[in-house]
């Protein structure tokens, strides 16, 4: 990269994973973080590639697993009752 970059051509380094984790400029913007996920435990996700100054990206929960938030959308969405949600997943409709 260094030596056609000399040269006046556009290049750039193409990692694999390893070496985007270990990469010393995301490291120092911030770009990874580790967050408990609660099926498989600590785990690293990247964060936007952007950086906001008056509204900074934070990130505070890992992926959600299937149907984590299924209850909170009906009922907070979608005006279902809680009975109705109940009854969807005693009628396995629901996760």
């Amino acid at each position: 990269m260094n030596r056609l970059c000399r040269q006046g051509v556009k290049a750039g380094v193409v990692n694999d994973a390893r070496g985007a984790v270990e990469d010393k400029h995301l490291r120092q913007r911030g770009f990874w973080a580790y967050l408990d996920h609660k099926v498989v435990g600590s785990t690293l996700y990247n964060r936007a590639p952007l950086m906001l100054s008056k509204t900074p990206i934070e990130m505070h929960t890992a992926a959600p697993i299937l149907g984590e938030h299924t209850r909170e959308v009906l009922t907070g969405m979608l005006d279902y009752a809680d009975a109705e949600v109940d009854q969807m997943i005693e009628k396995e409709l629901l996760v």
